[in-house]
């Protein structure tokens, strides 16, 4: 049993809007760190699929679900590789790896990726918490309204519990 779990970070240049292509490159890059890198994990930056920054594109239900599909595709695209997009979902990586200790295998990973409580990262809003259990994988069950003042975006009213199932 090999204790040790090897991470690939992928910060590739990809192309606002072009959700076809910026899913091949995903696919292909986490092929290569599987089979040259032995990578166990890939870690993409957030809007990798999208391409950044989409801006008006996120308005727009069918680039929506171009997104959407092309998750499904990355997917089915590299079977059992373990990939990562965004940097609060990186954050929340950190924080597991931190919590399994020197036992970093499968078994403890997942274990710890179903115990977080209360975790906050850097790029969520105030009061917005990262929970997870053993029968809960939704991490992120809580929203905050916003409105925009014509220059910036405001956060109003308290935060927002939709726990699924309750």
């Amino acid at each position: 049993m090999n204790p040790s779990l090897r991470l690939a970070l992928a910060q590739l240049d990809f192309l606002v809007g072009d959700v076809q292509g910026n899913t091949e490159r995903v696919v292909q890059t986490t092929r290569l760190a599987l089979s040259e890198h032995a990578a166990d994990l890939v870690v993409f930056p957030e809007l990798t699929l999208s391409g950044y920054p989409p801006e008006d594109l996120l308005f727009h239900r069918g680039f929506r679900r171009q997104v959407e599909a092309a998750l499904r595709s990355v997917c089915g695209g590299v079977g059992d590789a373990g990939v990562v997009f965004g940097y609060a979902a990186a954050q929340t990586m950190v924080k597991v790896l931190q919590m399994c200790g020197d036992d970093l295998t499968r078994e403890n990973v997942m274990k710890q990726a179903a115990s977080l409580k209360d975790f906050t990262s850097d790029v969520l809003l105030p009061g917005i918490k990262v929970n997870t259990a053993a029968n809960d994988f939704f991490p992120i069950e809580q929203m905050q309204l916003m409105k925009f003042n014509g220059e910036a975006w405001e956060v109003f009213g308290d935060v927002i519990t939709g726990e699924v199932g309750h």
